[in-house]
């Protein structure tokens, strides 16, 4: 994101929602190419899950990852928009790439990345997601489970994230 204001009384919102980069007026093909640069690096480097799927190495930037599912021998990953990814590895193994991002098992099944967590189910012991799935969370998880979303929430809430 990028901000072109109409006065330098609107600097601070733009900081408040980093952004990428304050241009000013006039605006010279230089900012825009700068911008534009910022922006591709930006997705470029973004933290991503690296898979094999359809014959193609492909990267899932982790913004659309909302959660791992471990069926029989298979990896469905759930992304944003409801696609579904599907690898033939361990869980294990994929949660090593995940390993310092927001992400929590809450079940030998499952990897949730937090920000996609709507609430916690106390009744029911589950995580519920942003696209209305229920993740079981192993009751002697639920403290745990509880802890690490208020984490994540409170590290987002101050920009941490």
């Amino acid at each position: 994101m990028a901000f072109i204001p109409s006065s330098i009384d609107h600097t601070l919102d733009s900081c408040r929602l980093s952004a990428l980069k304050y241009i000013e007026k006039p605006v010279s093909p230089k900012d825009v190419a700068e911008i534009l640069e910022l922006a591709w690096l930006k997705k470029v480097h973004a933290p991503s899950l690296a898979i094999q799927w359809n014959g193609n190495d492909n990267l899932i930037p982790l913004s659309d990852l909302l959660y791992l599912e471990h069926q029989e021998h298979v990896v469905h990953i759930h992304l944003k928009g409801g696609a579904v990814r599907y690898v033939y590895k361990k869980l294990s193994d994929m949660a090593g790439q995940l390993t310092g991002q927001p992400f929590f098992q809450p079940h030998k099944s499952f990897l949730v990345h937090l920000a996609f967590v709507r609430n916690i189910n106390a009744d029911l012991k589950c995580f519920v997601m942003s696209d209305g799935k229920n993740i079981p969370i192993r009751r002697e998880l639920m403290g745990k489970a509880r802890r690490a979303w208020e984490d994540w929430l409170f590290a987002h809430t101050r920009g941490n994230s």
